[in-house]
């Protein structure tokens, strides 16, 4: 369950969360056991959980930044310069 998940917390306690929320008072644990291992063995999720997990104040995701040195490194090309007119002459090459 995903949010259970993103909240840190386990599946059990997000059924307990959701009843409290559903009927504004926390119920006993059979009470939530019996939904629990309804949803655990026949994969049945009771209205008051899908209601609460569509709803369910979730936090914000957490931006990792990665740091410079692990960054890709973006490779432009390089842009040729412009040939000269002149060229130049060396002195051992010269005629005199």
């Amino acid at each position: 369950m995903m949010t259970a998940r993103a909240l840190e917390i386990s599946e059990f306690d997000v059924f307990a969360r959701a009843w409290t929320f559903w009927h504004g008072e926390t119920a006993p644990d059979k009470q939530i056991e019996k939904h629990f291992a309804e949803y655990m063995f026949a994969e049945r999720v009771p209205g008051f959980v899908r209601h609460y997990t569509r709803s369910a104040p979730l936090p914000l995701p957490r931006v990792v930044r990665r740091p410079a040195r692990l960054r890709p490194v973006v490779r432009r090309p390089v842009a040729r310069s412009r040939r000269t007119r002149f060229t130049v002459r060396s002195r051992c090459c010269a005629s005199s």
